[in-house]
């Protein structure tokens, strides 16, 4: 009897290395893939050497205008910080910015409205309900895009941060690389000791299954399309021709079903890093 236990313990330890091996193994391959695909992704800075064809006073005409919509659910924490950041952009053509705010019960309305009085650019809109069959981003990110007047639509979270040049570099990247659609990645931020564990898991999880180089693959059959919901930056054809937010409306992970709309159809996708210029939370 004492023997056959020790022979089931003796298999149980056997299991349980070769499970814990086997679990090593897969994380450091996955770290390796997204290091390298990190070192050899294009870098959203190359965009900030991106000047329009005209120069002079003209030049601020060459540059697309831009709407950025910014969808807020209960953010008095963080939506002043955010818009403050975007407000202080240095991108030479048009910008306007506006917050959609979703079923708030707290003071994100007041946070916001109080940026708005500091900078006209910014428009706050208020929701008090969303549709049965919509998921409430999707249905945020598209009432805002319905007051958006901008050539290009980025759409953000609220707990980002814009470096000044970020937008200036990523619509230089878009234009650049003639893109129709470009996402970036960011740097994490971290609030809770918890995020220090679960963000960069998430993080290396998502590049292991959609490594950068294979999202901007040119061949859509080659591609495997990726988008990062936190930062998203269409051309107005491009985001209309997928049929805006209201085809994805029930879409909880709508960034890799527009990703994948906007390959399906033809358009030419963009990943990049951008490292300092944007920081991001993923709470």
């Amino acid at each position: 009897m004492n023997s056959s236990i020790e022979v089931l313990f003796i298999i149980i330890g056997w299991l349980l290395l070769v499970a814990c091996g086997g679990f090593i193994a897969f994380w450091v391959a996955a770290w390796v893939v997204l290091r390298t695909g990190q070192k050899a992704a294009p870098v959203l800075g190359a965009g900030l050497a991106w000047r329009p064809s005209v120069g002079g006073a003209e030049q601020a005409r060459g540059w697309p205008s831009v709407s950025v919509v910014v969808p807020a659910h209960n953010e008095e924490g963080m939506i002043a910080e955010a818009l403050t950041s975007i407000s202080a952009s240095d991108y030479p053509g048009k910008l306007e910015i506006i917050v959609v705010a979703d079923r708030c019960d707290d003071r994100t309305i007041e946070e916001a409205e109080r940026c708005a009085q500091a900078d006209p650019r910014i428009e706050v809109v208020e929701v008090r309900e969303c549709p049965d069959g919509w998921s409430g981003k999707c249905h945020t990110c598209w009432q805002g895009s319905k007051q958006a007047t901008g050539n290009l639509l980025l759409f953000t979270d609220a707990d980002t941060l814009f470096a000044p040049e970020l937008v200036r570099a990523a619509v230089g990247y878009l234009k650049m690389r003639k893109l129709d659609f470009l996402s970036i990645l960011g740097s994490l931020r971290f609030v809770k000791a918890f995020e220090k564990i679960a963000q960069p898991v998430a993080s290396v999880v998502l590049m292991r299954f959609y490594p950068i180089h294979k999202a901007n693959r040119t061949e859509a059959a080659k591609r495997r399309p990726f988008a990062n919901g936190q930062f998203m930056l269409f051309t107005k054809n491009a985001y209309e021709t997928v049929g805006t937010h209201e085809q994805l409306k029930d879409a909880i992970l709508e960034d890799l079903r527009f990703a994948r709309r906007l390959s399906n159809h033809g358009f030419q996708l963009g990943l990049t890093t951008a490292r300092h210029l944007y920081i991001v939370g993923m709470y």
